[in-house]
């Protein structure tokens, strides 16, 4: 009787430690979060290959990392679901235009168009959004330079996994062009008679932008001109040139409004309180006439400016010679066709701040 009570125990306590091997909890969810919230990046590092492949040979654009929080290592290949707003482009647009950024797979993750495929057993993970500089400046209504990707977590499709409260990560893409917006003034008033001015810039003798809003048909409306250098352009000096093109006044007044990384300061876009946007002025007569059309002599460089990266030092005044604006050119290279256009600038008057032209 004793042993068959023993044994009758035994069996007892065996099937009790199968029962309870059977109930046993499952393995607790890996829990998943972006690491920040937001981050900044310009959209260029001032080199060449930033830009988009599209646009420039070499160009690779720049890889943001972005990190995912693994509360506990995942027991299991987990997929996550995510959406994408926001002002930046994601998909290169029909045109000439290219995309704003692209997804690309990082540390134990592969990203679809939707999807974030995350690996087992991984303890940590990150992807990368890659950053392409472009032809156009991108400044939206309010004057803003920053273009936005926002990706959030929306579920999760399968995986031993859950989301936590930071779901969401904004990344800011800040627009870190040079502007420069030329404006005139004749016979000492507000108005611009029949004067038309053009706006040209140079990079060792050779045209990279250009500005000539009504050469075309020959009738101004306005008397500005606008226009940008993206900041993955070449490092070196460039040249500016404000060209008076055609006109009857002998008294030209230029102010040359600049907003970007200069001179060792931020100027923000379009901002003209004092302090807050770089300006130059000069004085035009007839003796400075020159249409490069018909003489076939290219628009004299009259400023002067040394970009390092994404910021320029070293900007001259303006320097207009006397006895004319064709001055030590040598071989005309104008052509209408400069590299980059003129895409996004809504081109306006400038409120000049105190101690401009008023």
């Amino acid at each position: 009787m004793k042993l068959h009570y023993l044994l009758g125990a035994m069996g007892l306590f065996a099937l009790l430690g199968i029962s309870a091997c059977g109930d046993d909890d499952p393995p607790p969810k890996t829990g998943i979060t972006f690491e920040l919230e937001s981050f900044t990046t310009l959209e260029s590092d001032g080199t060449l290959t930033s830009f988009h492949p599209d646009l420039v040979n070499g160009g690779t654009g720049r890889d943001v990392t972005v990190k995912i929080i693994l509360d506990r290592p995942l027991t299991e290949t987990t997929v996550l679901q995510f959406s994408v707003s926001g002002t930046a482009v994601r998909i290169n647009p029909s045109g000439s235009a290219v995309n704003d950024y692209a997804f690309k797979e990082g540390l134990n993750t592969i990203v679809g168009t939707d999807k974030i495929t995350i690996e087992k057993g991984a303890a940590e993970a990150n992807f990368l959004i890659t950053v392409f500089e472009d032809f156009s400046f991108e400044v939206n209504d309010d004057d803003s330079p920053l273009e936005t990707v926002i990706i959030k977590l929306t579920s999760v499709v399968s995986g031993n996994a859950e989301l936590g409260l930071a779901d969401t990560y904004t990344l800011n893409i800040e627009e870190d062009d040079a502007i420069i917006i030329h404006q005139w003034y004749v016979d000492g008033t507000n108005g611009f008679g029949d004067v038309d001015m053009d706006l040209f810039v140079w990079l060792d003798g050779e045209l990279v932008n250009s500005s000539t809003y009504d050469n075309t048909s020959g009738t101004r409306t306005s008397p500005y001109e606008g226009l940008f250098i993206p900041a993955g352009f070449p490092n070196g000096t460039y040249g500016v040139s404000y060209n008076y093109y055609s006109g009857t006044s002998n008294d030209v007044d230029v102010v040359s409004l600049m907003w970007g990384r200069l001179n060792g300061k931020v100027y923000p876009y379009f901002n003209v309180t004092t302090g807050n946007v770089l300006a130059f002025e000069a004085n035009y007569s007839l003796a400075n006439l020159n249409n490069y059309i018909e003489t076939e002599v290219d628009p004299l460089v009259v400023q002067t400016m040394v970009k390092n990266g994404i910021a320029y030092s070293n900007i001259s005044q303006i320097s207009v010679p006397a006895t004319g604006s064709r001055i030590g050119s040598s071989g005309f290279k104008f052509n209408r066709n400069a590299p980059v256009k003129l895409n996004n600038i809504n081109l306006k008057m400038v409120d000049l701040p105190e101690g401009l032209r008023k």
